[in-house]
Formats: structure tokens, C-alpha cells, sequence
């Protein structure tokens, strides 16, 4: 059955949603890499405060994430 949680409650998809979307944006985002995504992710690590990450998943198997921030395009 798929599930939508909290990011924090579920670390443990952190790297290997950090490789996936690094490999992603790098051809987009000037600088992209595995560690820079990786440490969005932690930031995203949050219930009550922004910003905060949900991931979509079913059998252990991530499939696809959502987040709020404050402010997602720097320079606007």
C-alpha cells in the first residue's frame, strides 16, 4: 500500500533521493550535486516549521517527494 510521510519520519530515503534528484537537476541548476541536494534534504527534516519534505512510497521503494518552503526560485 503506498504511504505519504513526513521526510523526517522516514531518513532513511534520504541518499538515495539526494542521488536521484541531483542526477536530475544537475543539467538545470548551475552546481548541483549529490552533497548539495543531500543537505536540502536534511533542512526538509522538519514537522512544524518550514521547510518541510513529504515522500510518497510503497514496499520500502520511494516514489516521488513534495515540499514547502519559503522561497524555492533564489532571486524572486
Amino acid at each position: 500500500m503506498m504511504r505519504i510521510d513526513y521526510l523526517k519520519d522516514v531518513p532513511e530515503f534520504i541518499p538515495l533521493l539526494a542521488r536521484k534528484m541531483a542526477g536530475h537537476w544537475r543539467n538545470i541548476i548551475p552546481g548541483e550535486s549529490y552533497e548539495r541536494r543531500y543537505e536540502k534534504l536534511i533542512a526538509h527534516k522538519n514537522h512544524d516549521q518550514l521547510p518541510l519534505a513529504w515522500v510518497a512510497h510503497e514496499n520500502g521503494v520511494p516514489l516521488g517527494t513534495s515540499a514547502l518552503r519559503v522561497c524555492d526560485l533564489e532571486g524572486r
